[in-house]
């Protein structure tokens, strides 16, 4: 036991000298509602060095989902300015509902302009409420990298569908108020008598 848990030591401290020390992660947080965009989280300002990660959530409001045909190439990255050319590595996964829907990753992605990432692809038609995408810089020929907004300001995830939550009642939720309602009538007049 004791020699298990040396063991899983040293991997932990070996796993932990892999990542710099210095690196940092700046979180961006975005709701859409259909219309609209939430920011609930933001890094811009903030100037980021090569290690460091650049993580992005997108949310559908309240209901809201969002649908995507098979290798939809979807693109909603980060301005960062000033112009230059970043290498960086992009991971991402769409969630319906808390469960993974898809995934992918994409190595070495390089950009020429004042944005990471390049689009990330579905690789499956899904329905997805929530997308989540982490970019780790590798290597930029500027030593300035200042984040800003979203590309366009909006979180729609286009060419993917937005469709928005319905407040209407379902038709269940109604028999099951109206027939609550009505037990409670019926045993008032039941204890009137």
């Amino acid at each position: 036991m004791k020699r298990l848990a040396l063991v899983m030591a040293l991997a932990l401290l070996t796993a932990g000298l892999t990542v710099p020390a210095n690196a940092n992660l700046y979180q961006y947080v975005f709701t859409y509602d259909g219309t609209s965009t939430t920011t609930n989280f933001s890094s811009a300002g903030s100037t980021f060095s090569v290690g460091d990660q650049v993580e992005v959530t997108f949310n559908a409001f309240g209901n809201g989902y969002w649908s995507a045909a098979a290798n939809t190439m979807i693109w909603e990255p980060i301005w960062v300015c000033p112009d230059g050319t970043r290498v960086g590595d992009l991971s991402w996964e769409f969630l319906l509902d808390s469960v993974q829907v898809d995934f992918g990753s994409l190595n070495g992605q390089s950009s020429s302009y004042v944005h990471i990432p390049q689009a990330l692809t579905t690789s499956k038609a899904i329905d997805f409420d929530h997308l989540h995408w982490v970019y780790t810089l590798s290597s930029s020929t500027v030593s300035n990298n200042t984040l800003n907004g979203l590309s366009d300001g909006r979180a729609n995830l286009s060419p993917a569908t937005f469709h928005a939550s319905s407040s209407v009642p379902e038709p269940a939720t109604m028999l099951l108020v109206g027939s609550g309602l009505l037990g409670l009538a019926a045993f008032r007049r039941k204890f009137k008598k």
